[in-house]
């Protein structure tokens, strides 16, 4: 029985067209995936809202109850305090919290950058002031700045 021999190139043809199918469909999800990463950080602003934030280092601790503001009192160097905002979503669908402080006081200050509020939920955001030992006695202030925008 005589079989044919294929062909070296019509092997190499098809390995070809098969990775050129494969590259498209790879550059195709990448097109996607790039997309929907700036359509979701890039989604419109519904509202800004500002908090005075200040702080005091000295060296004795005293606190500050202020409901307006963003107060920690006086801090001892090389100590800490904590203060809560609270964030209720009145908005008719779930929304995307994006927080920065700034002012002088934004390098004492820790908290998540990112959160997500459900409909209805109110959310304790936690800001924590770290002073580090050592910290000349001053008087620091800033704001918090909360970008509010619908959650994708």
């Amino acid at each position: 029985m005589l079989r044919k021999k294929k062909k070296a190139g019509q092997d190499t043809k098809k390995e070809d067209k098969k990775n050129f199918v494969f590259a498209v469909v790879l550059l195709a999800v990448s097109i996607i995936i790039f997309l929907s990463a700036i359509f979701m950080f890039k989604a419109p602003v519904l509202e800004t809202k500002e908090v005075y934030a200040s702080l005091g280092i000295s060296e004795i601790t005293g606190i500050n109850v202020n409901n307006t503001a963003l107060t920690f009192g006086n801090i001892m160097s090389g100590t800490s305090a904590s203060r809560n905002l609270i964030f209720t979503n009145n908005y008719g669908f779930p929304v995307r919290l994006e927080i920065k402080a700034e002012g002088n006081i934004s390098r004492f200050l820790i908290f998540e950058r990112y959160t997500y509020v459900k409909l209805n939920e109110a959310k304790e955001i936690g800001i924590n002031a770290i002073v580090p030992a050592g910290e000349k006695y001053a008087d620091y202030s800033g704001k918090i700045l909360v970008t509010i925008k619908k959650a994708i």
